[in-house]
């Protein structure tokens, strides 16, 4: 079970019981996790030279305490890990979805 898995099952029932005395700072990581690289914080499209293949890029949280955020810095980024090996560039010049949260 993933951290994500665990805030998203626990982490409403969690911050009822404990309610203001949760700081801030713990919701913000919260709703971070709980949101990245999901439709929530935009996505980015791209498609691999090759073989035309578009792919939908979500974006990703950027907080130091995200799992899957700091797992991407030791592994491949996503586009890297798909199973198309050629050469990327980017479709649309504007993300799609909601602005990233920069608070």
């Amino acid at each position: 079970m993933s951290v994500r898995e665990i805030f998203a099952r626990y982490g409403q029932e969690y911050l009822d019981a404990y309610g203001r005395k949760v700081p801030i700072r713990h919701r913000k990581v919260l709703h971070s996790i709980l949101n990245c690289r999901t439709p929530a914080l935009g996505a980015v499209l791209c498609s691999c030279e090759s073989c035309g293949t578009t792919y939908t890029i979500y974006r990703s949280c950027g907080d130091r305490h995200c799992p899957t955020c700091q797992g991407e810095k030791a592994n491949a980024s996503g586009l890297r890990q798909s199973r198309c090996s050629g050469l990327f560039r980017r479709e649309s010049a504007r993300d799609r979805g909601k602005p990233r949260d920069t608070g």
